[in-house]
């Protein structure tokens, strides 16, 4: 499915980088930006640098699409696209991330716990989303019927699965992980107002491994398995549904 076929259903898509560490890292602040500065060489929207407690992070400037990120903490790098034109644009800084930050940020493979590719969708919706959630989900399974029978109603339906992916073409101990995050809201009369639902799939291949070159290499495959998920799972079974009630009406008689 082309990207714009998912922006259609999204107020904002993402695909986020993060490369974990086992233990935190030595690198020093004077390294870090002489890493920033080395992908500003390649990635010249990369503008803004920001000074965060336990991080550093040079990101484009706000309101600018696509928006690119990056950030270092003593435990991970990460790295973001937000709306990008095409799932290639997203992967174009994340492989020249894994490619650098090992050298400048001394990382050996023993230090690599694991990485991952985070696909996110925001869904826009006023109204109690964990009811809409409950309602586009999870109506009709076993765990509807027990919230039925106690004659109670969602406050916390949040969905998370993780499962071990194999197959051609995926990595070894790769996994994936389906979750759905809703948001309350401070104004009880305007439930989710201004907060999107937000669906993930992250998927994440695990150490050890031989070469600090490896998640680079591997990283395509990694994405690859992600976009085939995304359309065979991910639009059909849950962005879809949740779509679909909140297009229904279903949501505002909670309003």
């Amino acid at each position: 499915m082309p990207i714009d076929s998912y922006k259609a259903l999204c107020s904002d898509m993402y695909v986020n980088l993060k490369l974990a560490f086992h233990s935190e890292l030595d690198a020093t602040r004077q390294v870090t930006v002489e890493f920033f500065d080395r992908l500003r060489k390649e990635f010249p929207g990369l503008q803004t640098f920001r000074h965060m407690p336990g991080e550093l992070a040079l990101e484009s400037p706000a309101g600018v699409n696509p928006q690119h990120w990056v950030a270092v903490r003593g435990n991970c790098v990460r790295a973001g696209a937000v709306n990008p034109e095409s799932f290639e644009e997203a992967y174009q800084l994340h492989s020249a991330v894994l490619e650098l930050a090992p050298y400048y940020l001394g990382i050996s493979p023993l230090d690599i716990d694991y990485y991952e590719t985070l696909f996110g969708f925001d869904i826009d919706a006023i109204g109690d989303h964990d009811r809409i959630v409950f309602e586009s989900l999870l109506r009709g399974s076993p765990l509807a019927g027990l919230v039925d029978e106690m004659g109670a109603a969602p406050i916390d339906a949040q969905p998370i699965l993780g499962v071990a992916l194999r197959g051609d073409g995926v990595p070894m101990r790769s996994e994936a992980y389906f979750e759905v995050k809703t948001r309350p809201s401070a104004n009880p009369d305007r439930i989710g107002e201004g907060e999107p639902i937000s669906v993930y799939l992250t998927v994440r291949r695990h150490g050890p491994m031989d070469d600090v070159s490896t998640p680079k290499l591997e990283f395509p495959d990694l994405g690859r398995c992600g976009e085939r998920i995304i359309d065979s799972t991910v639009m059909p079974r849950l962005v879809q549904p949740i779509r679909s009630f909140i297009a229904s009406g279903g949501a505002s008689a909670w309003g």
